[in-house]
């Protein structure tokens, strides 16, 4: 009995499939694409292929162009000053801790891939995590930046996708099962559903997963594995994306794929920040920039790659003691060579290769960059605001087409207070005592004659000591309204959303 339901089980697991879903196969009765209609169903989805047949002579063909599609992110720029992450040494509790980063600094921009390379141990992992947010323990200092504003833990959430380099997903699902459920998991309930499935096409495309959208999970090569790791996070369209090594584990063939891949993904404006090691020259010519650590966590380059790495180079070269590159070698695996993380490595330890960044001219620009303040739309009102006050120049001497603008500037009215205190008050005109009742001398023809500071200021500056309590109210209640104002702001508006 036994061998009989053995035999029975090998006989239906070779002729009775179920490893493709219901809506993408069909029996070989239905390759004629004809169909019963009585025994068709609402719940029929079977997908059949047309017939060839002769085209009528009155066939016409529609070329059908690919739309485009819709930005459903804000482009993000990641800047992270002086950061040091620090644990506790495992070989010393009580005493001092250990410093895995020692003053990382560094920025990435919208439509660019940032490489973090390094020998095993410099820390390219642990960098990643710690702007990811990933880290729980230990002691983080420095500034993390998202667009100029500092990046808070809902902040980021909300705007970056990580990719591990684990692939681990529902191996029962189909792929475009998989990105649908990350979409409408992930992106908010206020995104109509249409946008959400517009979001899957559109990851589909990026990665090149359209062919076998429709395909279970389960029996994908490692490289459709990985790309679909990727289309995962950005099916909750994030405006940042970090990779952990994409290529590991993967032939030259697949990794040059999956880079790719990845170059599509920034071209639609999206921040990609990814670690990798000893990369071919092929997946290295993609990157744009590079921030190179050493083992124990320090900077020895950041910068723009250059076409062919030439920047890269250039930098390397210009330093004494190293050898230059030979014609045809892999940069990438001669500048970790340099360094004496390369498994070739034959370069001294006398260079400081620290210290001749610190000094570098690559230095000096990354510090002028990450300072560079961002052009707000305020500095130009405080300048309307201060121009407008009625005090350089006068309120007398604003053109009428600009009185308008004179009233509704809040510093007029602080200025009319604080001038009607100092300059405004006279109580008598033969007290000399009073700053206010002094006599002006050498006016300018366009000012009468003969007049007190007090009288000055009313002809001249149009400020009067009997409406200084309507100046305070008129304060006051642009202050309340400025409060009101922001108040709304704050519960309605969050700069720190995708």
């Amino acid at each position: 009995m036994y061998l009989g339901f053995m035999s029975l089980a090998a006989v239906f697991l070779e002729y009775k499939r179920y490893e493709s879903p219901e809506h993408v196969g069909w029996s070989p009765d239905e390759s004629s694409g004809v169909i019963d209609a009585s025994l068709s169903t609402d719940s029929d989805f079977t997908l059949i292929k047309t017939p060839r047949e002769n085209r009528p002579s009155n066939y016409i063909a529609v070329e059908v162009s690919e739309a485009g599609h819709t930005r459903f992110f804000k482009p993000m720029t990641l800047a992270f000053k002086d950061l040091w992450y620090s644990v506790s040494d495992p070989k010393n509790p009580n005493g001092a801790s250990l410093d895995l980063l020692k003053g990382i600094s560094g920025f990435a921009v919208p439509g660019s891939i940032t490489a973090l390379m390094g020998s095993s141990g410099a820390g390219k992992t642990t960098l990643m995590d710690v702007i990811a947010g990933r880290k729980t323990g230990g002691s983080i200092k420095g500034q993390i930046l998202l667009n100029g504003h500092p990046a808070s833990d809902l902040a980021i959430r909300r705007a970056t996708g990580y990719c591990e380099q684990m692939d681990i997903h529902s191996e029962a699902s189909t792929i475009r099962e998989a990105l649908t459920f990350s979409a409408f998991l992930r992106q908010g309930s206020d995104v109509p559903d249409s946008q959400k499935y517009d979001s899957v096409d559109e990851v589909l495309y990026l990665l090149d997963l359209r062919p076998i959208a429709d395909q279970i999970i389960r029996g994908s090569s490692v490289e459709q594995m990985k790309r679909l790791t990727i289309d995962v996070e950005l099916a909750a369209q994030p405006s940042m994306l970090f990779l952990d090594e994409p290529t590991s584990g993967l032939d030259a063939r697949s990794a040059k794929v999956i880079m790719d891949g990845v170059r599509k993904v920034a071209k639609t404006g999206r921040t990609v920040v990814c670690t990798i090691h000893q990369p071919s020259w092929e997946v290295f010519s993609v990157f744009d920039s590079l921030l190179l650590l050493k083992h124990g966590g320090e900077t020895v380059y950041f910068g723009e790659l250059g076409a062919k790495a030439c920047e890269l180079v250039k930098y390397f070269e210009s330093i004494k003691g190293v050898t230059p590159l030979e014609e045809g070698y892999n940069p990438a695996t001669w500048m970790l060579e340099v360094i004496g993380a390369g498994i070739g490595n034959t370069e001294s330890d006398d260079t400081d290769f620290v210290s001749s960044f610190k000094s570098s001219k690559k230095k000096a620009l990354l510090d002028e960059r990450l300072a560079r303040p961002a052009a707000i739309a305020g500095v130009m009102v405080n300048v309307v605001f201060f121009l407008l006050m009625g005090f350089n120049p006068p309120a007398k001497a604003i053109p009428a087409g600009y009185q308008w603008l004179y009233h509704l500037t809040p510093h007029k009215y602080s200025f009319a207070i604080l001038s009607t205190i100092v300059f405004g008050s006279c109580p008598g005109q033969g007290d000399s005592s009073e700053l206010a009742c002094h006599r002006v001398r050498d006016f300018p023809p366009s000012v009468s004659a003969n007049l007190t500071v007090k009288e000055y200021i009313e002809e001249v500056f149009l400020i009067k000591h009997s409406e200084i309590w309507m100046n305070v109210g008129i304060l006051v209640a642009f202050i309340v309204f400025f409060r009101v104002v922001a108040l709304l702001a704050l519960r309605f508006i969050n700069h720190q959303s995708k």
